[in-house]
């Protein structure tokens, strides 16, 4: 802060604040990412060669989570409980996994991997635009899902939901 017109900078100091504690639990959050990833590199130039890569899946939105992965690359502690082991299962229910074509941060191709760990699972796919179910409604996929909560009703395997209006449509209307 300038003081009284001066061309010098002085801090702006308040006597009377109380400091702040530092807030333990803002930072946990890397502390799990990371000790549960199971990606560490040596030098900056792997960092490029994932960065490469991600972008090759989603180059529109392959940086989105380049924040995780570059934090949590020089990461040198490890989970004592960390799981590296076989991704399939066997639920009590079968799960109902909904993805869209057209999400640039999960990838469909990404569901149906996931999908492929869980025995009996269905990938319901949403024809929306954009990530998640919400941005670019859909009355059969909303229907779909009600259905499975509600009643546990699964839609058949194969299942692709249109979107309740055009993309130019739902540009237009907002």
């Amino acid at each position: 802060m300038l003081n009284g017109g001066s061309d010098t900078a002085t801090p702006s100091v308040n006597a009377s604040a109380t400091p702040v504690p530092y807030d333990l639990g803002a930072d946990s959050i890397q502390g799990i990412r990371c000790s549960d990833s199971p990606w560490q590199v040596d030098s900056a130039s792997d960092i490029l060669e994932q960065a490469v890569y991600q972008s090759s899946v989603s180059n529109s939105f392959s940086d989105v989570s380049y924040f995780f992965t570059w934090v949590c690359a020089a990461w040198k502690l490890r989970a004592k409980e960390q799981y590296m082991g076989d991704y399939t299962a066997k639920t009590r229910f079968r799960p109902l996994i909904v993805n869209g074509a057209f999400d640039v941060a999960t990838p469909l191709v990404s569901a149906c991997n996931a999908s492929a760990g869980f025995e009996g699972s269905v990938v319901l796919q949403h024809g929306g635009y954009g990530h998640g179910l919400t941005s670019h409604r859909s009355k059969c996929t909303d229907e779909a899902v009600q259905a499975y909560f509600m009643r546990g009703v699964l839609p058949e395997v194969g299942t692709i939901c249109p979107p309740d209006q055009e993309v130019w449509d739902l540009a237009d209307s907002v």
